[in-house]
């Protein structure tokens, strides 16, 4: 995790803008906006401000919906300030349906990027 917070500021400084992935090594980060996010599915996302946007994708027999949920309500996590230019985290949602199979994954990221689920929904998809 300590490379990922240099790297987070090496781009910073280069004046250029992350989007990052949270994943099990980052513990207490991920943990923490996990549970952010599941309150706030609970709650129908609206126990805090959030910038949503969906995109729905058909090609070669298979559906694609990806749904963003973006926030820069963050003053609440433990240690945000050892991640330079971190400003807001985001949730995706994505089912994929082929014939009548269906599977859902969803994803967190923590980002330097103004709470826009549009605009980071296009950087996610580029790290695909």
């Amino acid at each position: 995790m300590g490379t990922q917070k240099k790297i987070a500021a090496k781009i910073i400084e280069k004046k250029a803008d992350y989007v990052l992935a949270l994943k099990g090594n980052q513990g207490i980060l991920k943990e923490d906006i996990e549970l952010y996010f599941q309150d706030a599915k609970e709650n129908n996302f609206k126990i805090g401000l959030f910038d949503y946007h969906k995109t729905v994708e058909k090609d070669h027999g298979r559906i694609e919906i990806r749904e963003y949920w973006a926030t820069d309500d963050i003053d609440w996590i433990t240690y945000k300030d050892e991640w330079k230019g971190f400003t807001s985290i985001c949730m995706v949602r994505s089912e994929r349906i082929i014939g009548n199979q269906s599977s859902v994954e969803e994803r967190l990221y923590i980002s330097s990027l103004e709470a826009d689920a549009k605009k980071i929904g296009k950087a996610i998809r580029k790290l695909m």
